[in-house]
């Protein structure tokens, strides 16, 4: 007997990211439209937030039900990192003899509620105590959903952005989230009908980090990028220049920018691309833009102010 299918550490690794970045989005939507009738910040409207998210209470528990399917397959992803027969642990198989072949997805794998002790007992990266908290949490909600056809309580829509959080932070590190976020959209269909007119899946994340780095508190920007939320931010003229589309030009949106200055370097790091570039430290010849730090002449965008992102003369 030959087991075959037998899942890959990457494949459910990828799968998670869709579905994690797919709650992000839908998040980013409900922002979206509230801020469409209502502009400037939710907190600014909080009678009408209010009726808002308790009319959207469906939309955030599907959120929650993606939470929990991703922070699964993604816990899956990390036992097939070490073996993928791990997954069959705990469920009592008996194999009988024989001839041919056995898809493994035929297979009874691990319950779900096992899942964080399993990891925690072979894998080298071990997870939180809170993280085990929240997941369990988080798999009771979507249990509810599922099996009531509704969570039957009220969701906080700090709860789900505080939970989106700290599952990237336990499940994925800090410092990839928006590459990764990059990544997965590249993905999507839509781009291989797009003559790049549209830009690239850069875009879909540069359009919505107005509304994200708005919902996010410093403390989650830090968990999720590595950096204080609080430090001066720059243009990536490398992301800039890829999300770039014939309707839509992100420079000059100080939402969209994405690198920070390395301490003690002449060089700037990109958290969105993951690139590092070289800069100048001279000021910017703008007569209203206070800023300092200029690209380096051998790069695309040479002499550029990272600040305001206009040529210098």
């Amino acid at each position: 007997m030959t087991i075959v299918n037998v899942p890959s550490a990457e494949k459910l690794n990828d799968l998670a990211l869709a579905l994690y970045f797919d709650a992000w989005e839908r998040l980013y939507r409900i922002h979206e439209s509230f801020l469409n009738f209502y502009p400037g910040k939710a907190s600014s409207w909080p009678n009408e937030w209010k009726k808002y998210t308790e009319a959207s209470s469906r939309d955030f528990e599907t959120i929650i039900n993606l939470v929990a399917q991703s922070a699964e397959i993604a816990m899956k992803s990390k036992l097939c990192s070490v073996s993928p027969f791990l997954l069959l642990l705990g469920q009592g198989l008996s194999f009988k003899r024989v001839d041919g072949e056995l898809d493994f997805s035929e297979l009874r794998t691990i319950d779900s509620v096992d899942l964080p002790g399993v990891v925690n007992a072979f894998c080298p990266e071990k997870l939180t105590d809170s993280f085990i908290q929240d997941f369990n949490k988080v798999r009771r909600l979507r249990n509810k959903s599922v099996h009531l056809g509704e969570a039957s309580e009220s969701i906080d829509p700090r709860y789900v952005v505080d939970v989106l959080v700290n599952f990237f932070h336990h499940l994925w590190g800090e410092g990839n989230f928006f590459s990764e976020w990059v990544r997965i959209s590249s993905r999507d269909p839509h781009f291989l009908f797009d003559d790049g007119s549209g830009g690239d899946s850069r875009s879909r994340v540069l359009d919505s980090l107005d509304i994200i780095l708005e919902i996010i508190t410093k403390s989650q920007f830090k968990k999720i990028t590595g950096v204080s939320k609080s430090k001066r931010r720059y243009y990536c003229f490398r992301c800039t220049a890829k999300g770039k589309s014939d309707y839509k030009d992100y420079f000059f949106e100080d939402s969209c920018k994405t690198a920070y200055l390395l301490d003690g370097e002449d060089q700037i790091y990109c958290f969105m691309c993951k690139g590092r570039f070289d800069i100048i430290r001279e000021k910017c010849d703008d007569c209203g833009c206070p800023g300092d730090v200029i690209s380096s002449p051998h790069i695309k965008c040479d002499f550029h102010c990272h600040s305001c992102g206009r040529d210098r003369e």
